[in-house]
């Protein structure tokens, strides 16, 4: 079938991440955006930090081919929850926002920033944070997302 008919609509569809500071079990992440990828689904990171760093942490970790854009505060000017951020990595991926769904931590910086841009916001749910916005899909696990990114498919 043809991505209209996935959750997102769009040709194609977006999906971007946060890439949390400590990056456990991102590893293990990496089969889920493989699947993501060869549906052509633009994958994208957005990370608040210091470049050297968060470029250093997703090349060891050979994450860096997955990604379409990689965008860091740093390098950037700009940090989440900052709307322009998230508009410059639509952009960056030629998607519309509506069309992009947006996986991160943090309920402000990532899901509050990301739902202002307009993006489906996503929120990988850790016991450290509390989420108090509504409507707002919770995940414990990437993989979980793929029923919402591959519907149709």
């Amino acid at each position: 079938m043809g991505s209209e008919s996935r959750i997102l609509g769009s040709t194609p569809p977006g999906l971007l991440v946060a890439l949390h500071p400590s990056l456990q079990g991102l590893r293990r992440h990496t089969r889920t955006l493989e699947q993501l990828q060869r549906q052509k689904i633009k994958l994208g990171v957005i990370t608040n930090g210091k470049t050297q760093w968060q470029q250093q942490k997703l090349d060891s970790l050979g994450l860096t081919p997955l990604f379409d854009t990689v965008l860091i505060s740093e390098a950037e000017g700009l940090r989440k929850p900052d709307r322009a951020i998230f508009e410059r990595a639509l952009e960056r991926l030629s998607v519309r926002a509506g069309d992009a769904m947006f996986v991160g931590d943090n309920p402000e910086a990532d899901v509050a920033g990301s739902r202002t841009a307009g993006l489906v916001p996503v929120w990988k749910y850790v016991p450290y944070w509390k989420m108090n916005l509504k409507d707002v899909l919770t995940v414990h696990k990437l993989v979980e997302i793929l029923p919402h990114c591959l519907k149709g498919t």
